[in-house]
Formats: C-alpha cells, structure tokens, sequence
C-alpha cells in the first residue's frame, strides 16, 4: 500500500487513463422510487429543534443545484486555480469543501470539469481531488491515526504547549495578525482558506508546542466542511506526525506567510479591523511599532524565533528525518 502521495497520484492518473479517462455520469431517474409514507419518519418532526440547533441565517445557500452553480463557475477561472488558489483575499478557489462534505455534488462531476478544461489550474486542482482520495485510503487502511500519529514515533513526543496560548489561539488573540484573522474567520463563519489551515496548524504545533490533536478536535467542532480523513491527514501533515508529511524541521515562518499570501493586509484588515489603519509594510507584526502602535492590539504570545528553536528541542526524541 503505497504511503507517498506522489507515486499514489501517479498510479491513479495511470488507471484513470486506462479506464478512458471520463468518469461515469450515472443518472438517477426519481420518478422510478418507491413513495412510502412513515408516519414516523424523522423529517415530520422538527428534528432541529430536538437535537438542540438554534435556526438562524444559512451562511450558505444548501443543495445540490447551488453546488453545481458554483462548480459552473469555477470553471470560468479553473486556468487561474493554480496561481490564485493561495491567496485568501482573492475567490480563486472553487469554494465546494462544503458541498462535498455533505454531498451535495459528485467527485465524478468535479474531476469531469477538471479533464474538461486541460489547463495548468485544472491539473493542479486535480491533484487536490487525489489529495483527498488519498487521504480517505490511508484511514482506511490505518485506522489507528484517528487517535494516533501516522509515524508512531511522533507519540513520544511531550507537548509543553501552554492552555492559555491554546485558547489565544482558538480565539484569534495570538499577537500574531495572520493566525488571528484566519481563527476569527473560522470562529465566525466556519470556513477557513486551505493556507491559512497550513499556517494555523503549524503555529499551534511548532511554535505553541501544543499537540496537533487538540488542533484537529478544534477545526472538528468548526468546520462547516470537516471531514474526518481531510482534516487529520491535514493536521498530521503539518505536525510532521503523518503520512508523506513535511518534515519536522520545516516550520511555516507565520510573518514571512503574511507577506507572501496577504501581502496587502487584505485579508488581515477584514477579521482584524483594529488593524485597517496599519500600511502593509507594519500589519503583519504591528508589535514591532512598540509604544507607537496606533491601535490596541495585543503583543506576540510568545516570541517566534525562541519558539522554533524549543521546537528543535521538543521534536528531537523523533528519529532524525533526511
């Protein structure tokens, strides 16, 4: 069973050829099912309010029409996917994690778009359906990663993290803009940019020091799109502790993150609003203005550069990686 993505895509995009390389289109005529009318079916009753959920406004319009809508027109910017699909400010993704969770749309219509097209963001944005595949074939061939680290080896670590840091970090009051505004936007809408998750997650784990575990219940209890496979095979990545993941000793540098991906501060100024008066040369790390910070805003929790030099130290019970 292989345990590296790349020769996985490889043999994937090499069956998916041998078999014409156009997945079915199977049509389901519901005319043809059986009416049966259960006076005690769930859906007579208000299932919603008896399980405890309070109605409010749907961030999102549901359904498999809407899905489709948006599958439609992301194809008219597929070509760009590759370019856009890491800058939180700009819509170039395909904005469907939520659809497929609750299956709204078929992987089979999304990897038909994908072959329809034939550009570069196309092939890129494959490669992140057979990410998913992948991710769901390693849990189920190893189900102890649900609980456990993928590289056993990676449970021997002890994660001096702080519960107070853990809880700036849930919060979006880190001192760090990035993180913030990405766990303010989580925390508010229940969706989060797959680079922000990247960043996050390596934060909370190399330079908090806190178990990834705790990180992946997090975004379980918040994401709109969580699904099991994605979300620990995400956090297992970024902790090192997973299959075909980065190696321990590259940690995300969250600033030089910031002025990469939001080099505007678009993003930032948008959940970070006490921070809309900074230019985008002082919003990624405010706290470097010192008492002449126009605004109130906290101050790093701790000290990145010091933190990644404990990360060394923490990870060092791992057997070396090269």
């Amino acid at each position: 069973m292989g345990k590296v993505f790349t020769p996985y895509k490889n043999k994937w995009i090499e069956t998916f050829s041998q078999q014409g390389s156009h997945p079915a289109n199977y049509e389901v005529n519901l005319k043809k099912l059986t009416k049966w009318e259960n006076k005690k079916n769930i859906l007579v009753h208000d299932f919603y309010a008896q399980i405890g959920f309070e109605k409010t406004t749907p961030a999102l319009s549901g359904g498999s029409k809407e899905a489709l809508k948006r599958l439609t027109k992301f194809e008219k910017k597929m070509q760009d996917y590759a370019d856009l699909r890491n800058f939180p400010s700009v819509d170039g993704t395909s904005n469907l994690s939520v659809y497929i969770r609750h299956g709204n749309i078929s992987i089979r219509d999304m990897i038909r778009a994908a072959k329809i097209s034939q550009n570069q963001g196309a092939q890129t944005w494959l490669s992140e359906l057979i990410w998913r595949d992948f991710y769901e074939m390693i849990l189920d061939v190893h189900p102890y990663i649900e609980n456990e680290s993928f590289k056993r080896d990676y449970d021997k670590i002890k994660w001096p993290g702080e519960a107070s840091h853990f809880r700036a970090w849930c919060e979006g009051k880190t001192g760090y803009p990035i993180i913030d505004s990405a766990m303010r936007c989580l925390n508010e809408t229940g969706m989060m940019h797959n680079r922000l998750r990247m960043i996050v997650a390596s934060f909370l784990c190399k330079i908090l020091l806190i178990d990834w575990r705790k990180g992946e219940k997090y975004f379980a209890e918040k994401l709109l799109d969580y699904d099991l496979a994605a979300n620990n095979g995400g956090w297992q990545w970024s902790s090192s502790s997973g299959c075909d993941a980065q190696p321990y000793f590259r940690i995300f540098n969250p600033y030089t993150q910031s002025e990469k991906f939001d080099a505007e501060g678009k993003f930032i100024k948008q959940w970070c609003p006490e921070l809309s008066a900074l230019d985008k040369k002082t919003i990624h790390a405010p706290h470097k203005l010192g008492l002449l910070k126009p605004v109130k805003y906290p101050d790093p929790i701790v000290n990145y550069e010091a933190q990644r030099v404990k990360c060394m130290d923490v990870y060092s019970v791992v057997k070396s990686e090269k």
